[in-house]
């Protein structure tokens, strides 16, 4: 209740409001559907050179999995118990867990349901270093001759980085 004496209430005054309801603000402040629950924002974080382990499977007992990124992820929304996607070759695996292991294989990565305020911004990735970066690979195959790529992720001389 602000001072104002006015409070939140669902938008066109529903007794049983849906889900990402719109609020107005308006005078009476004592009626059930005028409790409001908060919740936090969840946001999909990848982490290179990480596996996840605890596949979850299909009630034949077969890992569940999608080829596309997108997919996976509104597979993994749905299925109770899962935490996170593993990334290897061109699957996705859906998963369990959502404490990472090192991985050997290059190219691994994986994708953990995290709050929004901790995760990396939008085009980066938490590199094994723990660090929010573009990219995570050493290798410098892709930098202009002359250059390595510094810890940033940014192809520079190597007295620049």
């Amino acid at each position: 209740k602000a001072s104002s004496g006015k409070c939140w209430h669902p938008f066109a005054g529903s007794a049983n409001p849906p889900n990402e309801c719109k609020i107005v603000i308006y005078q009476g402040c004592n009626e059930e559907r005028l409790t409001f629950k908060m919740t936090e924002s969840l946001c999909w974080e990848e982490i290179s050179g990480k596996k996840l382990g605890k596949k979850l499977k299909d009630t034949k007992g077969k890992p569940l999995k999608a080829k596309h990124l997108d997919e996976a992820k509104d597979l993994c929304l749905e299925t109770k118990g899962c935490k996170g996607l593993y990334k290897t070759k061109n699957k996705h695996f859906l998963s369990g867990s959502n404490k990472g292991k090192n991985s050997d294989t290059k190219g691994d990565k994986i994708f953990v349901i995290t709050d929004c305020s901790k995760a990396c911004g939008a085009g980066e990735q938490r590199c094994e270093d723990g660090e929010c970066r573009e990219r995570c690979e050493d290798d410098d195959d892709d930098c202009p001759p002359g250059t390595t790529r510094c810890p940033d992720g940014i192809c520079k001389h190597v007295h620049m980085c």
